[in-house]
This record gives structure tokens, sequence and C-alpha cells, in this order.
């Protein structure tokens, strides 16, 4: 999670050089860049520890600033769209 901002805009680069140049040997045929955003490694609803129910490793704050700079990072990476996947919290 630390390094998702890093490795989303070089990720959506890479993808964006990729369907550039594809578009541009058939333009009649466009190629777009998706990102996608997948669950992180914590959860703000459950304990990471069964003898203290109540505990939180993290909280909503921190994981809305870890999607907004992972969705940052997609978009200055060059995606069209954002995917929002398998994320869960109950």
């Amino acid at each position: 999670e630390e390094l998702a901002y890093e490795l989303n805009v070089e990720g959506a680069r890479l993808a964006r050089k990729v369907a550039d140049a594809k578009t541009h040997e058939n333009p009649a045929k466009p190629r777009f860049v998706a990102g996608v955003l997948g669950p992180t490694s914590r959860t703000c609803s459950l304990s990471p520890d069964v003898n203290n129910p109540g505990y939180r490793n993290v909280t909503f704050d921190e994981l809305v600033e870890n999607y907004t700079e992972a969705t940052q990072g997609l978009i200055e990476g060059g995606a069209d769209l954002i995917l929002i996947e398998t994320i869960f919290d109950t």
C-alpha cells in the first residue's frame, strides 16, 4: 500500500503507451486503459486480534487516503476509466 501511487502511475503509463501504439496502428479500433482498485490488506470493520474485538489496525480515514492515492496514480498514469472490484467492509 505504501507504493500504490508509484506502482499505479507506472503501470498505467505502460498500458497507455501500448494502447496508444495499437490505436495508432489501427485508428478504427481505439484501445482504452482501465485502472483497477482492489481490496487492501486491512479492514476497518473486523479486528485482527481475536482477543481484542474492538481493536482496529486501520481507520476509515486511512483507507480513504490510500484509495485516493491509488486512484490518483491511475489517473495521472493515463487510465481512461477506473474499475472497483472486491472491496468490502461490513
